[in-house]
């Protein structure tokens, strides 16, 4: 679960730094309504809150807080489910260009034309290019890796 939204309110409370988003935090006002559903119901009434910095935009929609934190609990969720696949797909390159980068200096070094490098050359064996950083079966999701297996 990513923390992102409860660090940038700390933040914002403890009076900024440098993840405070926030210009300052406003204090919800209240709202009293009264409604009824129809069929003859009697008028409710009821104390709502509402963001006073958004009182004359219109048209408004009354959810429940319920609803709001379910909403904020699936964001969340969906942040810390980008977060992991950033956190993958940078490993991921880093281990890869790692990768092509030795590789590209040993044939370097197989090509040098001086008496080490043609030492060096002659005892080269396949081995000693079997180097693994980027291994592409730590990145596969388990719904391709049960593709594969069935290939």
């Amino acid at each position: 679960k990513s923390e992102r939204w409860q660090s940038k309110v700390d933040a914002a409370e403890c009076g900024g730094g440098p993840e405070a988003t926030f210009a300052h935090v406003v204090e919800p006002g209240t709202l009293e309504i009264s409604y009824s559903r129809g069929d003859g119901e009697e008028a409710r009434r009821e104390v709502v809150y509402e963001d006073v910095e958004d009182e004359n935009r219109q048209p408004r929609l009354l959810v429940s807080l319920s609803s709001v934190t379910a909403l904020k609990e699936l964001c969340e969720h969906e942040h810390a489910r980008y977060d992991k696949v950033v956190k993958t797909l940078t490993q991921c390159r880093s281990s890869y260009y790692k990768e092509l980068r030795w590789l590209r200096d040993q044939l370097h070094l197989a090509y040098q034309t001086d008496e080490a490098a043609m030492l060096r050359k002659a005892n080269l064996t396949p081995d000693d290019f079997e180097v693994y950083w980027f291994e592409p079966e730590n990145y596969v999701d388990p719904e391709t890796r049960e593709f594969l297996m069935k290939c």
